[in-house]
């Protein structure tokens, strides 16, 4: 297995099988029903969130292009689209303020 014991674990819980990861970077991605498709875009996120995991613990881009068998382009689109993403989140967390913000964190205790 090329994935450690605490992303097999994380990828299980959402439904990701390493060997379907394996075959799609082979190229073998059935799509044709809405199941395969939901398959699919399941483990095409599991797959881009496993690239942007390494981008953030500073690994190469070079070298994460590489692992992944993709372009330096697509990992930098993927790096922008998070970092907005990231900065959307915290401006609403902001603007529910902290009385709010503490509410929604008792919830999930």
């Amino acid at each position: 297995s090329t994935l450690s014991p605490a992303y097999q674990r994380a990828g299980q819980n959402v439904g990701v099988n390493e060997g379907y990861l394996v075959g799609a970077c082979s190229g073998h991605m059935p799509t044709r029903t809405d199941e395969q498709k939901l398959k699919f875009q399941i483990h095409l996120r599991f797959f881009a969130a496993l690239a942007l995991l390494e981008s953030i613990e500073e690994v190469p881009i070079g070298q994460i292009a590489k692992k992944y068998c993709t372009n330096r382009g697509l990992l930098q689109s993927l790096q922008t689209a998070a970092s907005s993403y990231a900065g959307q989140v915290a401006v609403f967390c902001e603007r529910l303020g902290s009385e709010l913000w503490d509410c929604c964190c008792l919830i999930y205790k």
